[in-house]
């Protein structure tokens, strides 16, 4: 049987290139059009409020609603930049997993031990199955599940070893 915890961990370079998500050009987007949006609400603001006649004001309402837009458009943009590069990152780390599960699988089987894919796990707080031999399970007490994929099992399949 292979010892996981017996050898060093080997060094892992990080997945990400830098602290978080977002590169400085996300940042400047967001800082550009929420600074034309605010631009262009205190324009609005300043030049409707020295009319008293609404109808010239509507060319200022019409400004205000697209600075809005804009400096809404410069939040939403940092958002889904992050929730994108986190997406990646999430589909890298999933693939090494599997890569991982792999070649565990694969010593396992040249050192002659038998590895068990019958039957469906789980582990105390987990609210996904999993093999038997998934990366995941490794130094948990396995809980056998009897049969799951309905409704009412309560538990959903593992995206690394894909039950």
């Amino acid at each position: 049987m292979i010892d996981y915890f017996a050898a060093p961990a080997e060094p892992r370079t990080p997945m990400l290139s830098q602290e978080g998500p977002w590169v400085p050009r996300d940042l400047l987007r967001a800082v550009r059009l929420s600074g034309v949006g605010v631009v262009g609400l205190a324009a609005a603001w300043f030049y409707a409020a020295t009319n008293a006649d609404w109808t010239k004001d509507a060319k200022w309402i019409v400004l205000a609603a697209v600075s809005l837009t804009l400096a809404s458009l410069g939040s939403v943009g940092w958002l889904l930049a992050g929730v994108q590069r986190v997406s990646r990152e999430r589909q890298a780390v999933t693939i090494l997993l599997r890569a991982r599960l792999d070649k565990t699988n694969a010593e396992e089987h040249a050192a002659g031990e038998e590895v068990s894919v019958e039957g469906f796990v789980t582990a105390e707080g987990m609210d996904l199955y999993h093999r038997r031999s998934c990366l995941l399970m490794k130094g948990k007490a396995p809980i056998a599940l009897g049969p799951v994929g309905h409704p009412d099992s309560g538990v959903t399949a593992c995206g690394v070893c894909r039950p």
